[in-house]
């Protein structure tokens, strides 16, 4: 490659010395050393649930695998809102499964997750979503409490 290069210089500029330096080619730049972790695997998450029966929608967060959570949610947790809302429904019923699920955003630790959570929820209104217990902060307050992003909001629609 680097003859080829150099006859076709000399031919065009036969005064020009050009000298022909490639960068370092690395392997690793071709591969990554870790392994893709699967939507489902991922942990300390929030996540949106999206009905497909009634478009009705839910967000929420877990510290666990989503795999683990999102079964308990379709099948088993009856203290579950999406579990109330699918039983309640027997379109929904039919519609929902795992694929209803998305994440929304990752947190490295749970009150960060948390308050994710919470700010998702004041953002979207999802209709799943019923408030039992709540403390009322203003997002002024939270910048003001953390030096760092607290999160990165990504629209899901």
């Amino acid at each position: 490659m680097q003859r080829r290069i150099k006859r076709l210089t000399q031919r065009c500029c036969k005064n020009l010395d050009i000298k022909l330096v490639f960068p370092p080619y690395k392997i690793k730049n071709l591969f990554s050393a870790k392994d893709v972790i699967s939507k489902l695997s991922r942990s300390r998450v929030d996540y949106y649930f999206f009905c497909e029966g009634c478009s009705s929608c839910y967000v929420a967060e877990t510290n666990r695998h989503l795999a683990t959570r999102v079964p308990e949610h379709l099948t088993s947790d009856k203290n579950s809102h999406i579990f109330q809302h699918i039983y309640g429904l027997q379109a929904c019923r039919a519609l929902c499964s795992e694929n209803c699920f998305s994440i929304l955003d990752t947190a490295s630790t749970s009150f960060q997750l948390k308050i994710k959570e919470a700010l998702r929820i004041g953002w979207e209104k999802p209709l799943l979503n019923k408030q039992v217990n709540a403390a009322n902060l203003t997002v002024s307050f939270l910048f003001s409490v953390f030096k760092y992003p607290l999160f990165s909001y990504h629209c899901v629609f």
